[in-house]
């Protein structure tokens, strides 16, 4: 089912006239899950389904999405305890970056680390590369490599629209202390790849409210 949804990148400007977007704010970490769709057909993905399944599918069915993918931004345990549940009820792949897979066979250990009870998570699907495209409907999410917080951080592009996990918030940037983190990686990411997108792109952020690139250039040219 997932080939049929990667293509090789072209350009990330497809499909936001259809962009609909419900948030689902989940689990004991306060985690965004996005629910994205192409608002024509209906189709759409699930980013980041952190936790609590229920929730999540119970905007989905409100919606009338047909989900074809469960996407994670990375495998921390926060953002992918959902996946399970989830998989099993749409029939979906499971999505993340290429170095990502062995955060997310670690994920359930990480959590049980930090004291909640954690569910297993099944191994990915399918791994994304940089620059490629997931499309669904008429809309083309396009997957950019972004590194630091964990080794195979994504982000994922569709129009004036970045869905960006844990690589910075309102508040902060993403932490980089754990296995696979680097400090250096997280800023190249945000200098390079974040600051470089328009500025009127919306950043809609793994934890907290959303904000644009150029309010982040704002509170964080100075300080990285």
């Amino acid at each position: 089912m997932w080939q049929e949804l990667l293509l090789v990148a072209g350009g990330c400007d497809g499909g936001e006239d259809w962009l609909l977007i419900d948030k689902v704010i989940v689990g004991p970490l306060q985690t965004n899950c996005y629910v994205v769709a192409c608002s024509e057909t209906m189709e759409g993905v699930i980013i980041d389904p952190g936790d609590e399944p229920s929730r999540i599918a119970a905007v989905v069915n409100y919606h009338g999405v047909k989900v074809k993918a469960l996407i994670a931004t990375h495998g921390h345990f926060d953002h992918v305890m959902a996946v399970e549940k989830l998989k099993e009820l749409y029939n979906a792949p499971f999505l993340v970056g290429r170095l990502e897979e062995e955060i997310v066979r670690h994920a359930k250990h990480q959590a049980l680390f930090f004291g909640f009870i954690a569910s297993s998570v099944p191994q990915p699907d399918a791994l994304l590369d940089d620059g490629q495209e997931v499309e669904v409907g008429k809309l083309k999410l396009c997957v950019m490599s972004a590194p630091g917080h964990s080794p195979g951080h994504i982000a994922l592009l569709v129009g004036e629209h970045i869905f960006s996990g844990d690589i910075l918030f309102e508040n902060g940037v993403g932490r980089t202390d754990f296995p696979g983190g680097s400090y250096a990686d997280l800023v190249r990411t945000i200098k390079e790849r974040i600051f470089n997108l328009p500025p009127d792109t919306l950043i809609h952020p793994g934890h907290g409210r959303e904000f644009t690139v150029a309010e982040a250039r704002l509170m964080f040219s100075r300080l990285l």
